[in-house]
């Protein structure tokens, strides 16, 4: 039996603070890796740093589930305020984004991390 390849795919999320006066801004990014494979006609997922799993039938759908569910879990434990400690516990590195204070957009209250896609060339 050939053994089975897991498909790699880095993920970048980018954390949005909220000023007093309610406007938005990123802070700061993560670089994740997920992992995705096929067995008997299910697609599984999983985020290599932080297990977070799931499966679906197709890959698409299954990146999108793993992707709110890594946004979730991470939301979670920022209100549990132990963000930074289970980041690193997980040899997770936080990269700062200077802030720009133009052009703000104003996020849902629920809110806090979003997918960080590459500039095209």
């Amino acid at each position: 039996m050939a053994e089975i390849v897991p498909i790699q795919e880095p993920i970048h999320l980018v954390h949005m603070s909220r000023q007093p006066d309610g406007q938005a801004y990123p802070d700061y990014f993560l670089r994740l890796t997920f992992e995705f494979v096929e067995e008997e006609g299910q697609w599984c997922g999983h985020c290599v740093e932080l297990g977070t799993a799931t499966f679906s039938e197709t890959r698409k759908q299954t990146r999108y589930e793993l992707l709110e569910a890594t946004k979730i879990q991470l939301a979670g434990v920022e209100k549990l305020d132990e963000l930074e400690a289970y980041l690193e516990k997980n040899e997770v590195t936080l990269y700062s984004i200077p802030i720009a204070r133009h052009d703000q957009e104003f996020l849902p209250e629920d809110l806090m991390f979003a997918e960080a896609v590459p500039a095209q060339s």
